[in-house]
């Protein structure tokens, strides 16, 4: 990945969330939602119920034991 503009030469620098965005996100994501990295590492208690942000309707509970963390970008832990 480049980190500078291939055409300029200019760095490049990452903005961070405005204060709206930051407030925009727990409106949607809540406190208690967790980005994962995509590391195949369980960062729970195995036995634990999570939910995991999908791209449908459906609420999504599993345990944490049994989930491909690889394919998981969002997460929160139930009990």
């Amino acid at each position: 990945m480049a980190t500078t503009n291939d055409i300029t030469g200019d760095e490049l620098v990452s903005k961070g969330l405005s204060e709206q965005g930051k407030q925009r996100h727990e409106q949607i994501f809540g406190p208690r939602w967790k980005k994962h990295y995509g590391t195949g590492d369980c960062p729970v208690d195995k036995d634990a119920t999570v939910e995991v942000e999908t791209y449908t309707a459906q609420r999504r509970f599993f345990r944490a034991g049994d989930i491909d963390w690889k394919l998981v970008k969002w997460y929160r832990v139930k009990n």
